[in-house]
């Protein structure tokens, strides 16, 4: 009868065989194990690319039975993903598209178990374990570490903040989708204002990271078009890329005017010009105040074309030029007169007084010639006042001889009846430079000039004349 304890998993009559049959596959067993050795290295990928990993035995003698392929991820536990077994097709399995992007490039007899993998993503971030099943003793296995790194996707979107007094967004750039994130700044020296930056990330659902970088200031038409450079710095990339980024401020029109366009034709052409970002997408123009009619004037955007020249479209034109943002008003005054009816209507007043002071000059000709002799006799010398009297009393005498008709008047001091002439060539004595002489010799200019302008009229003294010369002489 046999008896076996119960903590010996051999029998006490067998014991004695233990040592020289198992002891022979043991140190079988540990040969075996330290002559083999798996090659393979970690793995680092961009997106897209294909990848080959490498698990290949070093030992030899060791017949391999078949090949596992496992993965591990930080969100799935370890999976089998590739089974390769000897004088087989190899078949991968379907975990995130691997049985058409995984393919096996090794060879089972000479103990290669490599695998190629195609279009790398970031989900086949993981590790991966290669795993050699022998014929003769225990399995054999490998971990190799695979990194996936995507590039960012560098862009510049179009920020369009209103001129302001507040702080705003001038300029935002991304580095999206990259693995991992991708460092972001902006160079904003150009700009010669206080500015600051502002970083933000978000992950994406496949693992990959959104950066973006903000620049802030306060938005005026002073740093319009100024140049600044977006940075963006990323393991993928063999150098820091820089792209340049104009500043677009938007405000309303400003700075309206209405300027003349040349013209191939004779009809004057003008333009409505406004500085405004973005440009003005309206033109309305009005003409004092109302809307333009098809009577000679066109309006075609922010040009007016006068098709005829007429008085007519004389006025105030004004040009209202605006965009999203508000608007703004310039004003042109157009006048013409170059029309023939024009020229017409104004030569018949003209015409009108030309010949109403042609008449006046002709019939007032012996009043004004005898206002010219008389001012100028007023500016002469003592002397020649003196001559001019005594030349005036001689005229007069012969006058008074030539004329039959003569007017006596009484003297008041000699009671005597004496004419005219005799009293005039009576030269008073002790008379002085004085305004009676003036009065004296007007009086006999003026008789002069009576008998030069009148053959049929007789000029001489009354009794008042001829009684006011005797006193004075």
């Amino acid at each position: 009868m046999k008896t076996c304890l119960r903590y010996q998993p051999i029998c006490l009559k067998e014991r004695k065989a233990w040592p020289q049959k198992y002891t022979l596959l043991l140190l079988s067993f540990l040969r075996i194990s330290q002559a083999i050795n798996i090659i393979g290295d970690d793995k680092e990928v961009i997106t897209g690319e294909t990848v080959e990993l490498v698990c290949k035995l070093s030992g030899d003698g060791a017949e391999v039975l078949r090949v596992d392929w496992m993965r591990k991820t930080l969100k799935k536990p370890e999976k089998k993903i590739f089974t390769i077994i000897r004088n087989k097709d190899a078949t991968p399995e379907e975990e995130n598209g691997l049985k058409d992007r995984l393919q096996f490039t090794g060879s089972i007899p000479q103990g290669i178990g490599n695998i190629r993998l195609q279009d790398a993503r970031l989900q086949d971030i993981g590790n991966y374990s290669c795993r050699f099943v022998l014929f003769e003793g225990s399995p054999v296995s490998k971990s190799i570490q695979l990194k996936v790194q995507a590039r960012p996707e560098i862009n510049i979107p179009t920020i369009t903040p209103l001129v302001g007094t507040s702080e705003a967004t001038l300029a935002t750039c991304r580095a999206d989708v990259a693995h991992p994130p991708a460092e972001v700044f902006w160079n904003a020296s150009s700009l010669r204002i206080s500015v600051r930056s502002i970083t933000n990330s978000t992950e994406n659902p496949d693992g990959s990271m959104n950066v973006s970088c903000s620049l802030m200031g306060v938005p005026s038409r002073d740093i319009l078009n100024k140049e600044v450079l977006c940075l963006v710095r990323h393991p993928t990339l063999e150098r820091q890329r820089t792209i340049p980024y104009s500043i677009n401020i938007h405000y309303p029109p400003q700075s309206t005017k209405v300027t003349p366009l040349e013209s191939p034709s004779s009809s004057p052409v003008f333009q409505c010009q406004a500085d405004a970002n973005p440009r003005p997408d309206n033109y309305t123009w009005t003409r004092n105040g109302l809307p333009l009619s098809n009577n000679g004037v066109k309006a075609d955007g922010n040009k007016l074309y006068f098709q005829k020249l007429h008085s007519d479209m004389n006025g105030l034109y004004d040009c209202e030029a605006s965009n999203i943002y508000g608007s703004a008003t310039c004003s042109l005054q157009f006048y013409i007169i170059s029309t023939s009816r024009d020229k017409f209507f104004l030569w018949i007043p003209f015409t009108v007084f030309l010949c109403f002071l042609t008449f006046c000059i002709f019939n007032n000709r012996s009043a004004l010639k005898s206002s010219v002799t008389a001012l100028m006799t007023r500016f002469q010398a003592p002397d020649s006042r003196r001559q001019s009297e005594d030349s005036v009393i001689e005229e007069s005498g012969e006058s008074s001889q030539l004329q039959p008709a003569v007017l006596t008047a009484p003297v008041s001091r000699g009671k005597s009846e004496d004419t005219p002439q005799e009293l005039l060539e009576q030269k008073p004595s002790g008379i002085e430079e004085s305004g009676e002489s003036s009065q004296l010799q007007h009086t006999a200019q003026s008789l002069k000039e009576s008998q030069e302008g009148s053959s049929e009229q007789s000029s001489c003294l009354t009794q008042k004349d001829a009684r006011s010369l005797g006193e004075k002489t």
